[in-house]
């Protein structure tokens, strides 16, 4: 069967090895000589991946079909055992090939580099934190995409084993959290911030409360960092922006139990919020209205209001309104207005209004910040 994933001449040449385990060991434990087959199995595809070169077609082919091979022998049993022995050869494996196993002058080093990661990606047992923890840091910004990706599968895993698992976790997020600045990163780094209650009780609740409890810090310590790259950055960042919303509101009813919580959490949407309006103030004086950072921007204006109608309970939908109503005959001064109004009906939980300013190189008209 194995033979069905081989596309190509170049990879026709010599067989894949087999893997080939008995349902007892599936049951009981897998032997020296079963995990040997495995190792071998992943080191047969990893030097396919390493070795695939001619022209950009034959290379493509070859390195997908490697990935396909490795995603074969992983998805060949369905034993837990046995996946979990697979995850971590192959965190060993792929790592190094990833950290030091490919030449740096190779002409289709991120092509190897990205479909290694994303075989990685997809093994979702905790052996594999080892590999995620050097894709996260990558210089290959695709590969520090997937390395959060891959995490957020095994994240609720990592937290059920605890210990150093978890610890490794909270301390990589809290560290590539303050140092990332791609939009589709920081947007996984978000969506992994935020913790689905656990159905399956793999995780006790206690636990759960902790864990969340860390990830707000972590989202509300690099907060202000990413407002701050929305406004010199271009339309990523507000959508970035978005899927941090949609974590404070699954955050919001854990936190609001903490002292100040609510209106940390409040504070945080009106920041991004005020920072949205001044980029989309900056966008619409230099572009029309379909311009994609205008677009962008008050998708994140609306979604910023409607978080903060639903945790504050206050129905209101000034901003909505603003950027909707055709008679408004200054779209910009409009929604800075609608912003300011929001500041306003918050003041008695504690909000304040944001002092971020549009850098001066990218201020040159626009209405600016609002009275």
């Amino acid at each position: 069967m194995i033979g069905l994933i081989l596309t190509g001449p170049a990879l026709a040449a010599d067989a894949p090895p087999t893997i080939d385990i008995p349902n007892s060991a599936l049951r009981a434990g897998l032997l020296p000589d079963h995990v040997g087959q495995i190792r071998e199995g992943i080191n047969y595809w990893a030097e396919k991946i390493r070795q695939a070169g001619g022209d950009e077609k034959n290379a493509e082919k070859m390195v997908i079909s490697a990935r396909g091979g490795l995603l074969f022998y992983y998805r060949q049993y369905e034993s837990t055992r046995y996946r979990y022995t697979f995850s971590r050869e192959a965190a060993a494996i792929l790592s190094a090939l990833l950290k030091n196993g490919l030449t740096k002058d190779d002409p289709f080093l991120q092509l190897k580099e990205v479909n290694v990661a994303i075989a990685l990606s997809q093994m979702s047992q905790v052996p594999i934190q080892d590999a995620l923890e050097a894709m996260v840091v990558h210089r290959n910004a695709a590969v520090r995409y997937l390395g959060w990706k891959g995490y957020r599968r095994v994240r609720r895993l990592l937290l059920a084993q605890g210990g150093n698992f978890s610890k490794t976790m909270f301390r990589t997020l809290a560290s590539r959290a303050a140092k990332e600045d791609s939009p589709p990163i920081l947007a996984a780094i978000f969506q992994m911030l935020y913790l689905l209650p656990d159905a399956g009780r793999l995780v006790s609740q206690e636990a759960l409360t902790d864990a969340q409890n860390q990830a707000f810090e972590i989202l509300h310590a690099n907060w202000g960092r990413c407002c701050r790259l929305l406004l010199t950055g271009g339309a990523g960042m507000a959508e970035a922006l978005e899927k941090g919303i949609g974590s404070l509101q699954g955050m919001a009813s854990l936190v609001a139990a903490k002292s100040d919580g609510k209106k940390a959490v409040l504070q945080m949407i009106v920041d991004a919020m005020y920072c949205s309006f001044l980029a989309y103030d900056a966008h619409c004086a230099k572009a029309d209205r379909s311009d994609v950072a205008v677009r962008t921007n008050a998708s994140l204006l609306l979604t910023c209001e409607k978080a903060l109608s639903e945790i504050s309970e206050i129905r209101k939908t000034t901003v909505e309104d603003a950027l909707t109503n055709p008679r408004v005959p200054d779209r910009p001064a409009a929604v800075g207005l609608a912003v300011l109004d929001w500041v306003e009906a918050l003041k008695d939980l504690g909000v304040i209004k944001p002092d971020f300013k549009m850098p001066a190189e990218k201020a040159e008209t626009g209405n600016q910040a609002p009275k």
